[in-house]
């Protein structure tokens, strides 16, 4: 089972349950403490992927996790090495936001070409 994504300083934590989520935070702590690291508490949110079947939700309400004994945020959204990750489960954000993007550099390569190549004389 993969319960850490790790790329440099980023990292995600995995879990099945608030208790598992929860074990996971206190042993990045100590290992964190261990190497002579910490974890920015006010960088650190928390997002819950509920089930597909609505009928297997137990509860909609869940204890705040800690870490370095301050609470965490709960997010519906956030964004993890350039891609937005929401608890819907859907890319559209996403999707939208790249879609924007190709857009704007569309759009700047034609305006600089445009720029470039076009000689307009006064009269």
């Amino acid at each position: 089972m993969v319960n850490i994504l790790a790329y440099a300083d980023d990292l995600v934590l995995l879990a099945p349950s608030w208790t598992a989520l929860q074990q996971l935070l206190d042993k990045l702590q100590v290992t964190a403490g261990d190497i002579d690291m910490c974890c920015n508490s006010k960088k650190t949110v928390c997002m819950i992927f509920g089930p597909k079947c609505r009928s297997k939700i137990i509860t909609y309400q869940f204890p705040n996790f800690t870490i370095n004994n301050e609470q965490l945020i709960f997010v519906n959204e956030f964004k993890y090495l350039g891609h937005i990750l929401n608890n819907s489960q859907l890319d559209d954000a996403d999707i939208y936001r790249e879609r924007r993007n190709l857009f704007f550099r569309c759009n700047s390569i034609l305006s600089e070409n445009l720029t470039r190549n076009c000689h307009c004389q006064r009269i």
